[in-house]
């Protein structure tokens, strides 16, 4: 299991970049690889939200982090991740300090693009347009009614890790060709 940035672990979107995740698989010899984290960029790269990369804190946005696991929607709202400890046990959650991350031996650690998307059995994605907490700076207010290519980690009701990605293209003209909305992602996931 590897969580990598594009070009040699650089986060900053001065003089970074982007690069495809075919080539970054390549490169660190994967043998499945799919984008993770949100970037500042399309352009010019640049992490957002927490990232661990070999127990080095390279994105360390902990304010979009909430060490708090209830389920109001504020907290649902921001800093969710995936991660891999130094034991090899991974995580879903919210990290909300480097104490913390310390604490627990996060090796790898990657915020996703949003909140959570199912929590507890139930898809929390809101139906509101007025709602604004799956929004973002980088990707505009409607990210959540937004159809895009897709990628989600979660666990099942067995307790296994899963994967889920929905290959899409934001700029295509035929809907069916355009990826999911985060509302039917979450809806999958809970199927």
């Amino acid at each position: 299991f590897l969580i990598t940035t594009a070009f040699h672990h650089h986060c900053s979107s001065h003089g970074g970049g982007v690069e495809t995740t075919s080539k970054q698989a390549k490169h660190n010899s994967c043998q499945v690889a799919t984008n993770g984290g949100p970037f500042e960029s399309y352009r010019h790269g640049g992490c957002t939200g927490l990232v661990i990369l070999n127990g080095t804190i390279v994105s360390g946005n902990f304010s979009s982090s909430s060490s708090s696991t209830s389920s109001s929607s504020s907290s649902l709202a921001s800093g969710v991740g995936f991660g891999v400890t130094s034991d090899g046990n991974w995580l879903l959650g919210q990290l909300a300090s480097e104490s913390q991350v310390q604490q627990l031996g996060v090796d790898y650690f990657v915020t996703g693009l949003n909140g959570w998307l199912v929590y507890n059995g139930s898809n929390v994605v809101s139906s509101s347009k007025e709602d604004s907490s799956t929004s973002t700076a980088a990707a505009g207010p409607n990210i959540k009614e937004l159809q895009s290519a897709r990628t989600a980690v979660g666990v099942d009701y067995e307790g296994r890790l899963i994967l889920v990605v929905v290959d899409g293209c934001e700029k295509c003209w035929e809907r069916k060709h355009r990826g999911s909305t985060l509302q039917e992602l979450a809806s999958l996931l809970v199927r």
